[in-house]
């Protein structure tokens, strides 16, 4: 009888996912409503992790925004289905380390009980977290893309992992005939599996790489940014050396000292998706503005096709805090439905169970982010990526790139 609840709830939510069923503001139709499997309680809990201090604490206050959003809508949507139960979320914060994000979970686990967690947007939470979740049999809903932590495990990422992002970081350096590039990472998980990859990429296309790592723990940073100016002048400076950069929210101190080089000052920058932690505050400096703009600093950045609700949810956002969002939170958004959805379709609030369910109906649920079909790792299969640049202290997409087609499409 449990595994007849458990399938008909499966039904359910797969009947409900057609035609996205993510936002209680945009449902029209709904099916009648089933009778809830009893193994689910009236009240469940799920918890968040955010780097909600440190290098990621600007990217992470907004999707805890967007992860209390999400569960305003659940809750609204399943009082409109008929379904007897009430959804809540514990948000702890990993403080954007290792040591925060694994103490964060085993609070989480140990105190309040949860068998699913969402968020992690930086890899060194996942990595932190990774082990203990694995032991414990929790799953995970996140968004880190360290290619590192590719495996077939308790960590569900909806979003690609950054080789991805490294092809589509080395075919707008080819695009603009770059030849010869000097890469500044940080010395953890993202920061290395982002340069490596963009490494591996891009001497795929004839190019040669230099990297140069620094701990973001350990400033000053000046002897990091004087080995990435030895290392261009090495290169040869002109246009067919470029930098590309791995920063956080420890980007802007780099930036100061690159704004005064002159070596550093004549080349291209290209970054993955990390200038928006920083790129406020970036701008207001006049010398960090008018350096971006001459270098270029382009940067990459998961593109989602626009649909309905992708713009509601833009002009909620909007409405409540007088701004756009920074990239994530709408990642973050969808990993709350997919964790609940997936609780429902397991039937039974067990973190085996739920870890079962969440690829089904991760391959069926298109949300404010698009289809979120899983590898066998259970990572995002695919991604486009928007490609963007500071123009007069703004950010400005200028192009596209195709992650089906592996092209660009730029317009300056």
């Amino acid at each position: 009888m449990a595994g007849l609840k458990a399938y008909a709830a499966v039904a359910f939510i797969i009947g409900l996912l057609i035609g996205a069923v993510v936002s209680y503001a945009a449902l029209t139709v709904v099916a009648p409503p089933t009778p809830a499997p009893t193994a689910l309680p009236e009240k469940i809990t799920i918890g968040a992790v955010l780097p909600l201090s440190g290098g990621l604490a600007a990217p992470g206050r907004d999707e805890k925004i967007g992860i209390e959003m999400a569960m305003e809508d659940i809750n609204a949507w399943a009082e409109k289905i008929g379904l007897p139960y009430k959804f809540d979320v514990i948000i702890l914060d990993s403080k954007t380390t290792e040591e925060g994000s694994r103490k964060a979970c085993e609070t989480l686990v140990e105190v309040h009980g949860v068998k699913v967690i969402i968020g992690m947007v930086g890899s060194i939470e996942i990595a932190g977290a990774r082990e203990y979740l694995n032991a414990k049999r929790i799953p995970a809903v996140v968004m880190g893309t360290s290619p590192f932590l590719a495996y077939p495990d308790y960590i569900f990422r909806i979003t690609a992992p950054d080789s991805l992002q490294a092809k589509a970081m080395a075919t707008i350096a080819n695009y603009y005939g770059i030849k010869k590039v000097a890469a500044i990472y940080r010395a953890d998980d993202y920061g290395k599996g982002v340069a490596t990859s963009f490494k591996k990429e891009f001497e795929k296309l004839g190019g040669t790489v230099e990297l140069i790592s620094y701990a973001p723990e350990a400033p000053p940073y000046e002897p990091a940014v004087r080995a990435l100016s030895d290392k261009v002048k090495a290169l040869g400076v002109g246009p067919e050396t470029a930098v590309v950069n791995v920063l956080f929210g420890e980007g802007l101190e780099i930036l100061k000292v690159a704004a005064r080089d002159p070596t550093l000052c004549s080349v291209r920058w290209i970054a993955p998706e990390t200038p928006p932690v920083y790129l406020e505050e970036a701008v207001k400096d006049p010398e960090l503005k008018a350096f971006m703009e001459k270098v270029g600093y382009y940067w990459t950045e998961p593109a989602f096709e626009e649909n309905p609700l992708t713009k509601e949810f833009k002009e909620r956002f909007k409405a409540k805090e007088g701004r756009d969002y920074i990239v994530y939170t709408d990642v973050a958004y969808d990993c709350a439905w997919v964790a609940v959805l997936s609780i429902i379709a397991a039937g039974k609030y067990d973190g085996e169970a739920i870890a079962k369910a969440i690829p089904e109906v991760a391959k069926r649920y298109h949300g404010l982010t698009g289809w979120k079909l899983l590898d066998e790792n259970g990572d995002l299969s695919m991604m486009d990526y928007g490609i963007y640049k500071v123009v007069e202290g703004q950010k400005k997409q200028i192009g596209f790139y195709n992650g089906l087609t592996g092209t660009v499409n730029i317009k300056e």
